[in-house]
């Protein structure tokens, strides 16, 4: 009886540890998913500027994107508090932190 009680609370905590881990993983990316796009429209050079970019419709809007040299497309990002028209970039420059805003990077180096 006493091997069922172990098993059982075993069973219990492994579910319970599962559930947490769900959770956590489907919360970040119900954030993901909230978080607007924008488009890159600026040279290969100046991904740093947020006044560069402009919110996604879908697709990148410019066909030259990356066609000369890599650059960035497209990002994941929340709007600047002060300008909601431009994705506030935190002081980083989307080319050097790429998974942080789920950049899409197009060209050759």
């Amino acid at each position: 009886m006493k091997k069922n009680k172990f098993t059982l609370a075993i069973v219990a905590f492994m579910l319970f540890i599962g559930a947490g881990v769900y959770a956590m993983h489907t919360s970040r990316h119900t954030v993901a998913f909230d978080t607007p796009v924008w488009d890159y429209n600026g040279n290969p050079g100046g991904e740093d500027t947020a006044s560069h970019y402009s919110l996604s419709t879908g697709t990148p809007n410019h066909v030259s994107c990356g066609v000369l040299k890599t650059t960035i497309c497209q990002i994941t990002a929340e709007p600047d508090p002060n300008n909601p028209n431009q994705p506030d970039l935190a002081g980083e420059n989307p080319m050097d932190h790429q998974d942080d805003f789920q950049a899409t990077l197009r060209g050759i180096n």
